[in-house]
């Protein structure tokens, strides 16, 4: 790309070639403002304030050491049938270090033409996907200080930006940047721990519509067919999520969702191909029940807008910040389903509004857009639909190679390898069990709090339980140790017999079946006893800390249910009733993950797996 045809881009459109050289005609600092996009002013107004460290002793990687990108600003070319664009873009910082020399970015495989850095031309370096771009002499910014610095470069992204006709056969261009694939059309920190805000400004066809991050806050006719929209988000997000879309899109109104700040209106869109326009209320009708129930529970929605988005993603959803983008196949056949459109809205504060500063953390953001996936189930159809929807994650996980490997582990060289059943289906089990463990009003106070203060930034998981013990008043270190640091999941075997009035012969459940039915009783023999339970913990490895619930339950009686807790790997317990059970139920509402099943003793209880502990908690009875 020439420098005339940047200097066409930075004015919105493409100029003839007697344009005069971008870096002779314009400075850096001469750009519009993200703040103010109508100045030439140059202003970190508006701006989020950044917090460079967390409450937990876990240290997060830096990925732009020396420097904090405050925010991004693109404009971009786009034009039909044309798979490779010219861009320019410009770079706000704020120094964290009175020693940085250079600024390091990743951009692969486009040209760079041209970089500034404070107003003065550099002599850009590249190493492998690394753009280094020198302080110029004479430029010694101190810690605190806020830098900018531009480059131009065009060519054809290989991928992240997605260029090609879509189903249909029309011509659009959508980005899909996760996990570390922004770097393909656009220079930045290409790591959740660096956040930013950004502004995208693109010219495109004029019968092209534009969708985004932020407020659109321009749309500018311009000659030549060609229009120019600009779009602004002034939150911080992580870079995966800074998307764009374009083509011959279809948008329609899907309503308001009370759920901003003090109750505002969050307004929904669904942009949709023209030829799927019908599938927009269909598929994402439940949008704004969905981000208003979620709203009451995690806290204010984070974004200006919420934009759900027919795109060439090749996730079945992707999260991006304001803008959520779903697979074209998904929305053209009418099979994306609600829970992923709860899944995604999820992401908007978990993912998005508070990022995981590690990729070891992914499940901060995963496990609890699963775990917003189910709990949109409680909330439209029930508790009986929450439970089924972790059963169902459940089983996915233990069928899984992952029990194999903790949710916090190491990362793999390839990120797509973090998006396996601990991330998911066992992140969303973590929290339905710390959920139980401190009550409902300490689990969602713990989920605001941790959201309040960690919106816009990155956190750790030691940032979550810190939350979530200020707001239980309760210590959380041995149920964080043992669900996110252990592989795997307990195995439970309860064993029971009856003590007393004598009956039949028992009729034990199904093997491997968390209930056991007792067998008839004798006529006339139904005299008080009592039910001897013991619980053994089989699984290898240490023993979890676990409570377990057991239900006695009789034909034509109120049932009783006790609770064993487990601090060892065994515990036992008597419990009084005035007539055996017909049938015992261990772990009726499936709380505990793994397996947990229900037998009647025929003998002697038997040996828990080697290296058990003898004993344990008694646990309790209760009438529900």
């Amino acid at each position: 790309m020439t420098a005339a045809v940047a200097l066409a881009l930075l004015a919105g459109l493409l100029a003839p070639a007697a344009t005069p050289p971008i870096f002779a005609s314009a400075r850096p600092d001469a750009l519009p403002s993200p703040a103010n996009p109508a100045s030439g002013t140059p202003t970190t107004a508006g701006l989020p304030a950044r917090r460079t460290t967390v409450t937990a002793p876990d240290s997060a990687f830096d990925p732009s050491p020396g420097f904090d990108v405050l925010s991004y600003d693109l404009s971009l070319g786009l034009r039909a049938g044309i798979d490779s664009l010219e861009a320019v873009q410009r770079i706000t910082v704020r120094i964290t270090s009175d020693s940085l020399r250079e600024l390091r970015l990743e951009l692969r495989g486009l040209t760079v033409d041209s970089g500034a850095v404070g107003g003065t031309t550099v002599r850009v370096r590249r190493h492998g996907d690394t753009l280094l771009l020198p302080l110029p002499s004479g430029v010694s910014p101190a810690a605190g200080d806020t830098l900018r610095a531009w480059v131009a470069y065009h060519g054809r992204p290989t991928d992240g930006l997605i260029m090609r006709r879509d189903i249909d056969g029309a011509w659009t261009v959508f980005a899909d940047n996760w996990p570390d694939r922004a770097r393909y059309w656009f220079a930045s920190v290409d790591h959740p721990a660096d956040k930013a805000a950004v502004t995208i400004r693109v010219t495109v066809p004029a019968d092209w519509t534009t969708v985004a991050n932020g407020i659109r806050t321009l749309d500018l006719p311009l000659p030549g067919g060609r229009r120019r929209q600009v779009w602004v988000e002034r939150a911080s997000i992580p870079v995966y999520t800074m998307v764009v879309g374009a083509g011959r899109l279809a948008v329609e109104d899907g309503g308001l969702a009370r759920a901003g700040p003090g109750g505002a209106a969050v307004p929904i869109h669904y942009v949709v191909f023209p030829e799927d326009s019908a599938r927009g209320p269909e598929l994402f009708g439940a949008a704004a029940r969905i981000v208003e129930g979620f709203a009451r529970r995690f806290g204010p929605f984070p974004y200006p807008k919420l934009d759900l988005v027919q795109s060439a993603t090749r996730y079945g959803g992707m999260e991006n910040a304001g803008a959520i983008f779903f697979a074209e196949q998904h929305i053209s056949d009418g099979t994306a389903p609600e829970t992923e459109v709860a899944h995604e809205i999820a992401h908007q504060w978990f993912g998005d509004g508070v990022t995981e500063a590690r990729w070891s953390d992914i499940w901060l953001s995963e496990g609890f857009a699963s775990f917003g996936d189910a709990l949109w189930q409680e909330i439209s159809r029930g508790p009986a639909a929450y439970r089924k929807r972790l059963k169902e994650f459940e089983d996915l996980y233990l069928s899984s190679d992952a029990v194999g490997r903790p949710i916090l582990g190491p990362v793999p060289a390839d990120l797509t390898r973090l998006l396996d059943a601990n991330a998911y289906q066992k992140g969303a089990w973590v929290l339905a069990m710390l959920r139980r463990a401190v009550g409902d009003s300490a689990f969602f106070d713990g989920l605001r709090r941790y959201f309040a203060r960690y919106h816009g930034e990155s956190a750790l998981t030691g940032d979550f339980q810190a939350a979530e013990q200020d707001a239980s008043g309760r210590d959380l270190s041995w149920f964080f140790d043992q669900w996110l640091r252990r592989p795997g999941a307990p195995s439970i075997r309860v064993s029971w017999s009856w003590s007393g009035g004598s009956r039949g012969a028992s009729a034990p459940g199904r093997p491997g079946t968390k209930a056991a039915r007792a067998g008839p009783r004798a006529p006339g023999r139904g005299t008080g006893g009592v039910v001897e339970l013991s619980a053994c913990q089989v699984q290898e490895g240490a023993a979890y800390r676990i409570s377990v619930p057991v239900r006695l339950s009789r034909a034509g009686g109120a049932d009783t249910t006790v609770v064993l807790r487990m601090r060892g790997r065994s515990a036992s317990l008597r419990v009084s009733l005035d007539a055996p059970p017909d049938s015992v139920t261990a772990d009726p509402e499936n709380t505990v993950l793994g397996p947990v099943r229900a037998e009647e003793a025929t003998g002697s209880p038997p040996a828990c797996a080697a290296g058990a502990r003898p004993g344990g908690a008694e646990g309790e009875a209760r009438r529900p």
